[in-house]
């Protein structure tokens, strides 16, 4: 008999009587053949780098140490893509170098290829990041919607797309594929590129076409569409109530579309509860009926789908990290779990996938992960960080100016009181008062820079 060790249990034959002082004829105490163990070891080893290909992690800090959680996400569990975001952002400089940091620890590691580095960088008082000095500053993608220039859309995609990658991004959490049908949706509202299929169609397409210019890998969000979704006071989760038809009929038109075109990389699921598709699910990410048989087989997406961070407090308390982690991929059919912050949740996603991988019985559907997942990572080249020149980024100055001129919408003025300097008088001092909601997510610096930049009426 074999023990756990690998070792003939020949002291159990001792105790049966079989004690002859002769002991050349007992099973002599062996190990397990070599090629047996190196095979474990290799199993082992593809289990590990396997398990930590479908997570997506993020992480608090601003610079890597050797014992910091993005290390041990690298060197223990093998992880190949990070989402980074405003807890890791002080200013262009100090994130690039973060970057460059993190891939030269997958380079001792004997990564094949770059780690995949996401960022949600939406444009307007959604960004990540805001650094004036090395970072442009574009409309969101209402404003730029409202540009009606797809041309000039065209054009801030990709110049975002070459910003991006000079840091060392080669992954963005985007175009935002929502339609905004319900205007008083506090989830999207000016993250919508409009409240129409078409509108959406039209200027995400646009900046999706910029965004694969400049070379960067794009991930539609948020799957199936969640622009008129409510956040439920009981629940205290987001929700949607069109059914499967209304669905397939508007809200997912948009992720349709782009990707019959080829302009969609990965598409992003979201965590809105869908009580009138799947009950029982709770969260889109978790659903079979909206990832595999709404996106896979009814928009023909066999590319990498993202779930919604488990860490969405409404989906950890709901179902657990572990549990909801091989819902996602298992059961929905999602190919990679986010986990945007926490390192214990984080082992406990790759433990409960690691649980599920060494069972055996899931093998089909993890190999169908990992060769989406390596198929998006061939895309990814050592070589491809790019330097923003001072002629490109004056350019981009420029491109911001004129996006932001041309985004001024009137809405309405039934008083007829513009121009309003028609009431301004040269030898009194002219105020003007602006009223504006307060917007929380702006980051502190964006008020100073258009303080600066903006000339007062005269």
């Amino acid at each position: 008999m074999i023990n756990r060790a690998g070792e003939w249990e020949w002291a159990l034959l001792e105790k049966k009587g079989n004690t002859h002082k002769n002991t050349s004829k007992l099973p002599q105490k062996q190990t397990r053949p070599h090629n047996c163990l190196m095979s474990d070891l290799s199993r082992d080893k593809r289990v590990v780098e396997n398990t930590g290909k479908l997570l997506l992690a993020g992480f608090e800090g601003y610079e890597i140490t050797p014992d910091c959680q993005a290390v041990k996400l690298i060197k223990i569990h093998k992880v190949r893509s990070f989402i980074l975001g405003s807890k890791n952002f002080v200013n262009v400089p100090q994130i690039t170098k973060l970057i460059d940091d993190l891939q030269t620890r997958a380079k001792l590691e004997g990564y094949e290829r770059p780690l995949l580095i996401a960022v949600d960088q939406e444009l307007g008082c959604c960004n990540a990041m805001f650094d004036e000095i090395a970072l442009t500053q574009f409309p969101g993608a209402m404003g730029l919607a409202a540009t009606d220039d797809v041309e000039l859309i065209y054009r801030v995609g990709e110049a975002l797309a070459i910003e991006l990658r000079s840091i060392g991004f080669n992954f963005l959490m985007g175009p935002d594929l929502d339609i905004c049908s319900r205007m008083s949706n506090q989830l999207i509202g000016v993250r919508s590129f409009g409240s129409t299929v078409e509108d959406v169609t039209k200027y995400a397409t646009a900046f999706a076409r910029g965004l694969k210019k400049g070379g960067i890998l794009t991930c539609a969000k948020h799957f199936p569409g969640i622009g008129s979704s409510f956040v439920d006071n009981l629940l205290e989760l987001p929700m949607m109530l069109e059914t499967y038809t209304q669905l397939e009929c508007f809200n997912v038109l948009p992720f349709k579309n782009l990707i019959d075109e080829g302009l969609i990389d990965s598409v992003h699921a979201g965590g809105v509860a869908v009580p009138n598709i799947s009950p029982n699910e709770i969260h889109a990410c978790l659903s079979p009926v909206i990832v595999q048989k709404l996106l896979r087989k009814n928009c023909k997406f066999d590319g990498l789908v993202v779930s919604e961070c488990l860490e969405l407090e409404s989906l950890c308390r709901n179902v657990g990290l572990g549990q909801g982690a091989v819902l996602a991929i298992l059961y929905a059919r999602c190919d990679m779990v986010m986990v945007c912050s926490d390192y214990i949740y984080q082992e406990e996603a790759l433990s409960s996938l690691t649980k599920a991988y060494e069972s055996g019985n899931y093998d089909p559907i993890f190999a169908q992960s990992v060769r989406r997942i390596d198929e998006l990572h061939r895309k990814l080249q050592w070589s491809e960080k790019i330097q923003l020149t001072p002629d490109l980024w004056n350019e981009h100055q420029k491109l911001s100016i004129q996006a932001y001129s041309k985004s001024i919408t009137l809405v309405r003025d039934q008083e007829d009181v513009l121009p309003i300097n028609k009431y301004f008088t040269q030898n009194d001092e002219n105020n003007v008062v602006v009223l504006t909601p307060l917007i929380t997510q702006i980051h502190p610096d964006t008020i100073k820079f258009f303080t600066q930049h903006t000339q007062p009426m005269g």
